[in-house]
């Protein structure tokens, strides 16, 4: 039976790639210290290792079981609290990183599905959509520590695969887990938030309606998580000459405005719309060129009407 390891598996990508690692049949292995997420899988093929993925446990694990494929998701991904917090992240998302890979390479660990970020490209001069080519220009730390990490990966003699997640929304396979955790900020999250509240009244701010962008809000590239857990699972298995970077999102432009007017079809509370200001080092526009990802991987992405749609039902389902 083949096997596969996943750190932060327990959190929201993470359980839903091990979903998909189980129904094709996999052994599924997870650390995970359940800071940012529990979302527990009951299978007699997923095992669970509450501990750090740097730690004696995991690669104890590791050799125990002979893993030679790691899915590494276990990193700090908000980019506000990175501002105020920068060791915190440069710590655990690059520093650790790299002790965690050259202990995994002694362990005759083979290949590594590194989970990095859009935020690597930080704010273009102009509204491009960007290729994996495009000038990196991290702005946070959070986005430093992905660029750092990404630097190091790309270098190595161990197979080394690296997504650059765009906007990762709506519910994981069979609408079973989501984005629950305050950690997760972006705009569907805040909807998401919205529809569990007991509260029929609510206010949702917009921040800023002047930017250069067809209807003066901010862009955004959303990825359902269901298509990246397929593409973490493909990322496995792809033969490998060099080490690679794929860009993992729609290619599909959506304002705040839109996705919000969406959600507002949907639901049945009452929303007011105000505007709120501008966020600092916000980008007015990031958008990916999936071309790359869509010639290596054969998978069909779904549209942000889906998930608006599935993340309004997950809150709904029976």
């Amino acid at each position: 039976m083949k096997k596969i390891l996943i750190t932060g598996g327990a959190g929201y990508i993470g359980s839903a790639t091990a979903q998909y690692f189980l129904k094709k049949g996999f052994k599924v292995y997870i650390v995970d210290n359940y800071a940012t997420g529990k979302n527990i899988i009951k299978d007699k093929f997923c095992y669970y290792l509450k501990t750090n993925y740097y730690s004696k446990g995991t690669f104890e694990l590791i050799r125990k079981f002979k893993i030679n494929t790691i899915i590494h998701l276990a990193g700090y991904i908000d980019s506000n609290e990175s501002v105020y917090k920068p060791d915190k992240y440069l710590n655990n998302n690059f520093y650790t990183l790299k002790k965690f890979i050259m202990k995994c390479q002694s362990l005759n660990v083979k290949r590594i599905v590194f989970s990095s970020s859009a935020a690597v490209y930080g704010k273009q001069k102009r509204n491009l959509i960007v290729s994996e080519r495009s000038k990196l220009k991290a702005i946070s730390p959070y986005g430093r520590s992905k660029l750092l990490a990404e630097k190091f990966l790309i270098k190595l003699k161990m197979q080394v695969i690296i997504l650059r997640y765009f906007n990762v929304a709506g519910p994981s396979f069979g609408l079973k887990f989501n984005q629950t955790h305050k950690s997760y900020k972006h705009l569907l999250k805040t909807l998401l938030d919205i529809e569990i509240s007991k509260k029929k009244k609510h206010i949702f701010y917009i921040n800023g309606t002047n930017y250069n962008t067809p209807d003066g809000t901010c862009v955004r590239d959303y990825i359902h998580v269901q298509d990246i857990a397929k593409i973490n699972f493909y990322s496995s298995l792809l033969s490998l000459k060099k080490n690679l970077i794929f860009n993992c999102g729609s290619s599909n432009p959506s304002s705040v405005k839109k996705v919000v007017y969406k959600y507002l079809k949907l639901t049945k509370k009452i929303i007011r719309v105000k505007i709120g200001p501008k966020r600092a080092g916000d980008p007015p526009y990031l958008v990916s060129n999936n071309k790359k990802l869509l010639s290596k991987y054969d998978i069909k992405l779904k549209s942000i009407d889906k998930i608006v749609r599935d993340t309004f039902a997950y809150v709904h389902k029976k």
